[in-house]
């Protein structure tokens, strides 16, 4: 009878056992790193067997590398020792559990070695039995014999251990096999799957990179073009140029889908002038829409909307460019109609439009509706799943209504800010009417920052191909330095990333060296958003590389051209069609 009271005792104290190691084995399915597997192992291993000491030996080649231990005094943490003469070699060359009562009996201990230590019994197993990746020991400062118990549940860990261990490798391999691939490869499902934090990190660096050459060649075949004579070769620099805006297209769109599942996006809310917003977005995509034959119009009365202008932004340039693609012949108009509470901003076309079966699906990401009209343009079908995740951020809805044949209309509604309190601005579709009506004589000169040589090339080549003036420099330093030798630029257009700087800081000094507020274009291949929202708060223009040549022109002609007088935003003006 006195057996039931210890034999209970054992059963609890297994039950417990069992079920620490249940929590361990899910500590180590999380685990992302070896030394994070070293340490729960360590203390594991001490706690489920009522050890003195744990130590978490690696494999090294013919050593048995000590990584990590767990115990009342010193044992050999970071020592390396030969796989023949140390017992956690033998554990690991022989694939099987050893259990010592007294260290100091058995030949294959080194006893010189143990001496230093307070060890006098231990317990070691292999970690993977087929080819052990490395050993756990444990060990006691009296003696004692490892019961079966012990050793089974020193296996189980070293089993769990080693699957980690699998799982971590197979991690660090994806990992760097997804560093040697391309962008293209970055944004495969598998690696979006698998490895979203890192393909974050990579797409955004891969995303600058690959924008600078193709602005280059962009602007190179935007100069060539002018001078071929044959049409069948203009016709395949014309071919050339759309491809490069395929490819610029698909990595915008690449980059938002991955912010959105990425959870990265956050609304930053505040008062902006809306009109200010929608003229550049129909600078910048009307040479698009003209060179098919379209207008693009913006009709609206000024008024102050409540939004993040950055992440709006991207909503009206997806649908801008959806309609621009998907309409032949006619026009795209943009429409913002204010009430009392808020301002309703339409995007409508005269395009192909969309069945009424298809309405419902049209904002799943990958899907495209098919229509007897509808030329596939090569794109993903993300753009308008694209627009409802960033409506979603803003808490926006967007309204839909389609005739198949006659065009699309695509609406969402914003609430009204607080009327801002400022001077006249230069309205950019204004300035570029009253550009085109007085040419000038002489163009304005241009102070453009950039440190890229090629692209620097490229755009001097441009601008004074369209008339301007322009002083070339490579960063914040040199820039300062023209304008303390008299340099008196009419605009400043600027890389947002520099050598120790970035365009925001140089637009700023620039700026307060003139005592002026000098208009600025900041052009970048970052589209984290942070150029953005930057952008927007220091009251420039921002441009995108790759950006076609015309678009470029088109928004340095506009800052450039003579202020004309616009009515104050808290006035009320009648709408206006521009």
């Amino acid at each position: 009878m006195a057996l039931e009271p210890i034999q209970q005792q054992r059963r609890d104290a297994h039950a417990k056992a069992m079920e620490r190691l249940v929590v361990v084995v899910q500590e180590l399915s999380y685990a992302r790193s070896l030394a994070a597997i070293q340490e729960i192992v360590r203390r594991a291993a001490r706690e489920l067997t009522q050890a003195d000491g744990a130590a978490f030996v690696l494999r090294d080649g013919e050593f048995c590398h000590y990584a990590d231990e767990d115990a009342i005094g010193p044992l050999w943490k970071g020592l390396r020792f030969p796989m023949q003469s140390c017992i956690s070699g033998w554990a690991m060359l022989n694939r099987r559990a050893v259990v010592i009562e007294d260290v100091y009996l058995d030949p294959r201990i080194p006893h010189d070695v143990y001496r230093r230590t307070f060890v006098k019994s231990l317990a070691m197993v292999p970690i993977r039995g087929g080819a052990p990746l490395g050993a756990i020991g444990i060990y006691w400062a009296q003696r004692h014999r490892a019961d079966d118990e012990a050793v089974r549940l020193l296996q189980a860990l070293a089993d769990a251990t080693a699957l980690a261990m699998e799982n971590v490798e197979m991690r660090t391999q994806l990992e760097r096999r997804v560093l040697e691939r391309t962008a293209e490869a970055v944004a495969a499902r598998e690696i979006a799957e698998r490895a979203d934090a890192l393909k974050t990190r990579l797409l955004s660096a891969a995303n600058h990179d690959l924008r600078q050459p193709l602005q280059s060649v962009k602007t190179y075949l935007a100069l060539l073009a002018p001078d071929l004579a044959s049409p069948e070769k203009r016709e395949l620099c014309a071919r050339a140029q759309r491809s490069i805006e395929a490819m610029d297209e698909l990595l915008d769109t690449l980059l938002d889908l991955q912010r959105i599942q990425g959870g990265q996006l956050r609304a930053a809310l505040r008062d902006f002038a809306l009109a200010e917003l929608l003229e550049r977005i129909v600078v910048e995509n009307r040479p698009r829409a003209e060179a098919k034959g379209l207008r693009l119009d913006l009709r609206m009365a000024p008024c102050v909307a409540h939004s993040d202008p950055a992440l709006l932004r991207r909503v009206f340039e997806n649908l801008v460019g959806n309609a621009i693609r998907y309409t032949a012949a006619g026009h795209v108009l943009i429409e913002a109609e204010a009430t009392a509470q808020a301002v309703r901003v339409a995007v409508s076309d005269t395009g192909i439009g969309i069945p009424d079966e298809a309405l419902e699906r049209i904002f799943e990401a990958y899907y495209q509706a098919e229509h007897p009209a509808h030329v596939r343009s090569g794109g993903l079908g993300l753009g308008l799943s694209i627009v409802q995740h960033l409506a979603g951020v803003l808490g926006l809805r967007v309204e839909v209504r389609s005739t198949p044949g006659i065009g699309s209309t695509f609406a969402v509604e914003l609430p009204l800010g607080a009327p801002l309190v400022a001077a006249p601005r230069l309205s950019v579709l204004a300035a570029g009417a009253a550009l085109r009506r007085a040419p000038r004589a002489e163009g304005p000169l241009v102070l453009l920052v950039e440190d890229d040589a090629a692209i620097a090339d490229a755009t001097r080549l441009l601008m004074r191909s369209a008339g301007f003036g322009v002083c070339v420099v490579s960063g914040f330093a040199a820039a300062l330095q023209q304008l303390d030798e008299g340099l008196q630029p009419a605009v400043v257009v600027t890389d947002f990333r520099l050598p120790g700087s970035n365009g925001i800081e140089v637009i700023g000094r620039v700026r307060e060296k003139l005592g002026r507020e000098l208009p600025a274009v900041l052009f970048t291949g970052d589209m984290s958003g942070q150029a953005a929202r930057m952008a927007t708060q220091a009251g420039c223009a921002l441009l995108h590389k790759p950006s076609d040549a015309e678009r470029l022109l088109t928004v340095i002609e506009a800052l450039t051209s003579a202020p004309l007088p616009a009515e104050p935003p808290a006035s009320p003006a009648p709408s206006l069609a521009i």
